[in-house]
């Protein structure tokens, strides 16, 4: 997985990119995105509120697609 983060200067990006199957000497491939997310800027949250609602996301859509497996 591939965690990426577009830090703008009104919302933040975050996305999950999956590895895709390449040959063992190819460069890593990720093309598949397997979840996003936007968030606003507020000028009264901290680094660490960030930090949790991503975190938090994060978590949720793991555990989200471990039961999509499951099932």
């Amino acid at each position: 997985m591939l965690l990426v983060l577009d830090a703008g200067q009104y919302q933040y990006g975050l996305g999950v990119f999956e590895r895709s199957t390449a040959d063992g000497d190819a460069a890593p491939q990720y093309e598949r995105l397997l979840a996003n997310w936007r968030v606003t800027t507020s000028k009264t949250q901290t680094v660490d509120d960030y930090g949790v609602l991503f975190a938090t996301s994060f978590r949720w859509h793991i555990s989200k697609s471990a039961r999509c497996m499951a099932s």
